[in-house]
């Protein structure tokens, strides 16, 4: 059910519809009526198998949970609604799950996070010349977001409250 009622963005503000698939709409203006997406919605309300889900199907196929299998069992209470969103299209008023990767700007060196999430453990393993990726990055797509049809926001990625864009957005 996540390409009916979810949006997901990774910390280069790009979107897609799951964890599994980060990112494969590139900065897109209204991503959630991208033709892609509206062509795996296609597929999935005709359980066509999407070859852009393969991730999901083959752990299925091997006996493991998948994201799949995972979010539609953990938002449940969706799945009946968005199967209906399928026949009258109202999923097209916007998703109903948004789930924001931030960027990296944080305050914090936890010692369980990486560069991708801290932008001080990227200065970190720069000073101490280990390979790192630049992930400087601060989400601005706050414009996407529709809360006349939103149930749920998740934020993440570095401090989301020491970001310049998220405390405008707030």
């Amino acid at each position: 059910m996540a390409p009916f009622v979810q949006l997901q963005t990774d910390t280069e503000g790009n979107t897609s519809p799951c964890a599994v698939l980060d990112g494969i709409w590139k900065n897109k203006e209204d991503p959630w009526e991208h033709a892609e997406l509206n062509d795996m919605r296609h597929k999935h309300a005709n359980n066509i198998k999407d070859s852009r889900c393969d991730t999901c199907w083959k752990k299925e196929e091997l006996g493991f949970e998948s994201y799949r299998e995972r979010f539609n069992s953990n938002h449940r209470f969706n799945v009946a609604e968005a199967l209906m969103s399928i026949e009258d299209e109202s999923y097209k008023q916007g998703p109903k799950i948004l789930y924001l990767k931030n960027g990296n700007v944080c305050n914090l060196q936890c010692r369980m996070c990486d560069p991708q999430w801290s932008n001080q453990i990227q200065k970190e393993y720069q000073r101490l010349g280990w390979p790192t990726a630049n992930y400087e990055f601060e989400y601005t797509g706050f414009n996407i977001i529709d809360f006349d049809n939103l149930h749920r926001l998740y934020v993440a990625g570095g401090e989301p409250t020491v970001q310049t864009q998220f405390l405008n957005f707030l």
